[in-house]
């Protein structure tokens, strides 16, 4: 499987954020879906799996951990890396991270080459079998 077959979803409520993640991560190859909101993510994952979630947790309707959960929930989708960014990283935010499963929380604003080389490490273990 090439790079250009690797499927990167990135659920953000701020354009900017969706921008950027675009604009950073699709310049190596991978395809870029954006979803504005939970529910949006939702309709896409009820016909893409993606290989990585790029997760808000600060997000109106439904938040990032709410989306965690309907993830973690469906049978299709429960081994997909999911990398969670917040602005407000907190001692529960972690907790929840390791609860769930999560591969890597990073802190807002995004460095965005370690974004890069998170989103490589999870592709690889993906791939590889290995739980990272």
């Amino acid at each position: 499987m090439s790079m250009k077959d690797t499927t990167i979803l990135a659920v953000d409520d701020n354009q900017d954020s969706l921008d950027l993640i675009r604009e950073t991560l699709g310049p190596h190859g991978y395809k870029v879906i954006c979803a504005a909101s939970g529910p949006e993510a939702v309709q896409v994952l009820r016909e893409v799996v993606p290989d990585v979630v790029v997760l808000d947790i600060m997000m109106p309707d439904m938040n990032g951990f709410a989306l965690l959960d309907v993830i973690r929930r469906t049978p299709s989708l429960e081994k997909v890396p999911v990398v969670l960014q917040t602005a407000n990283p907190s001692r529960e935010h972690g907790q929840r991270t390791v609860d769930s499963g999560l591969t890597y929380m990073l802190a807002k604003p995004l460095d965005v080459n370690l974004l890069v080389r998170v989103v490589k490490n999870c592709i690889r273990a993906t791939r590889t079998g290995v739980e990272i």
